[in-house]
């Protein structure tokens, strides 16, 4: 490594984390891939996404062809796959006949391998303090092209609420094209989110859409809690109501899961369950929770951290 490299080399390969070969790799094609990872970026913050595409394409190209950016196992149709992808199609209308195969390329292709070459040419060509025709690469905005290929959407805002905890693609894409949204980080989202259109959309029954609804509104509960509160230790003592054949042993862990009925489940670590909670523990909490069966089967022992419960 240091025979071969110099000390800028060296640091760009640290920053991109590959080794000295693929290093070698990364310089050889970065005037071509610093070219394309802005013009990526670009296109993506210009709402041209036939030439945004076409650059991801291009970016794959190169980087699948470098250790550790090569995918497991890459079908021939991959340029259609990362398209369908990126243009914010479901697994099913990408690959009907194929999903769960495709959605683990997916995964290993375009949610992990492509977006770390993607950020290791980009800290390289920092470290290298490389030109992008009469610029640096640090004149540019390369922030956006990351995250739009890992939540599959070319929709900036659908990516930053994606990225902020919600867990619906398709959901996200429809929220945010419904309403014409524009947010672009975590302070406009919010304005976004207590607007009264978003508000009076989710009033009426069934949005983002009808599946997702108690997503949305978990999503919008935990993201719009204020977050200067101080977490606590709290303890309690729970009385359960057993399943007859309900399996019991004293110090064991379990895991109570709080239905929307109200009802506080109690079930074993494998999920199976065992009864009911008299008690009712509030619906909405974030903390951590751990619950015991004390030395007398008709206990339950919780341990809370996290908002104080009133």
């Amino acid at each position: 490594m240091w025979q071969n490299s110099t000390t800028t080399q060296r640091k760009g390969y640290y920053l991109a984390g590959v080794g000295l070969s693929s290093g070698h790799q990364l310089d050889a094609i970065a005037e071509e891939a610093n070219e394309l990872l802005v013009r990526v970026n670009a296109a993506i913050q210009g709402g041209e996404q036939d030439e945004a595409i076409k650059s991801y394409i291009r970016l794959a190209e190169i980087l699948f062809e470098i250790a550790p950016f090569v995918p497991k196992n890459t079908p021939e149709n991959w340029r259609e796959l990362l398209t369908g992808w990126l243009q914010g199609l479901t697994i099913n209308e990408i690959a009907p006949n194929s999903s769960s195969q495709v959605l683990d390329f997916i995964e290993d292709a375009f949610v992990y391998r492509l977006p770390w070459g993607m950020e290791a040419i980009k800290v390289r060509a920092q470290a290298n303090d490389d030109q992008v025709g009469d610029f640096s690469v640090d004149d540019f905005e390369l922030s956006v092209a990351v995250p739009a290929l890992e939540t599959g959407t070319l929709n900036i805002s659908a990516a930053v609420l994606m990225q902020s905890g919600f867990s619906s693609r398709i959901a996200a894409i429809t929220a945010v094209e419904s309403t014409d949204a524009t947010f672009v980080d975590g302070a406009s989202l919010k304005v976004w989110l207590a607007s009264e259109q978003v508000n009076s959309l989710f009033a009426a029954g069934g949005w983002p859409t009808v599946e997702t609804e108690p997503l949305w509104l978990d999503f919008v509960n935990k993201i719009t809690r204020p977050t200067n509160k101080v977490w606590k230790k709290q303890g309690f003592v729970g009385t359960p109501i057993w399943n007859d054949a309900a399996d019991i042993s004293h110090e064991t862990f379990l895991r109570l899961h709080i239905g929307e009925d109200g009802k506080n489940v109690l079930l074993s670590r494998d999920y199976s369950p065992l009864g009911e909670l008299s008690e009712r523990f509030p619906a909405n909490l974030s903390g951590l929770l751990i619950s015991k069966i004390n030395h007398q089967s008709s206990k339950i022992d919780f341990t809370y951290y996290g908002e104080e419960i009133v």
